[in-house]
């Protein structure tokens, strides 16, 4: 191994790092890209971390809340858990992710009727960590 793939393979590490750290997760496609490109991954990073942690005109919740609808849009079920955690973490609750997935139904029925089952389980967990 060169000196420059030493060094590539550091950085990489390092960033990923502070991407769980701040995240709370990581996914297997940043650690692919993060060995050849760890500077792509950290500024998408500080992209998302810009709007979701230091941008404050809108509430946390909301803002989990909008990428969740996004998520449900697509059909993308590891991130619309991935924000319907995080909006009852920053204090949605129930009521409000459930309006906001009907209102996702209002243009795209289909990406509604897909998260139902994972919206549930979402709130099942969620009062289960809580102890309701």
């Amino acid at each position: 191994m060169t000196d420059q793939q030493k060094n590539l393979e550091q950085r990489g590490c390092e960033v990923l790092e502070r991407v769980e750290r701040e995240r709370g997760f990581e996914r297997l496609w940043p650690r692919l890209m993060a060995k050849r490109d760890p500077d792509y991954v950290e500024h998408l990073h500080d992209v998302v971390s810009h709007v979701l942690m230091r941008r404050d005109a809108l509430p946390r919740k909301f803002k989990e809340i909008i990428l969740m609808c996004l998520n449900a849009q697509e059909r993308y079920e590891f991130g619309f858990r991935v924000h319907a955690r995080s909006a009852l973490k920053y204090g949605a609750n129930e009521e409000e992710i459930f309006e906001a997935l009907q209102a996702v139904g209002i243009a795209h029925l289909h990406g509604m009727t897909s998260m139902i089952p994972a919206m549930e389980d979402e709130f099942e967990q969620y009062r289960k960590m809580r102890g309701n």
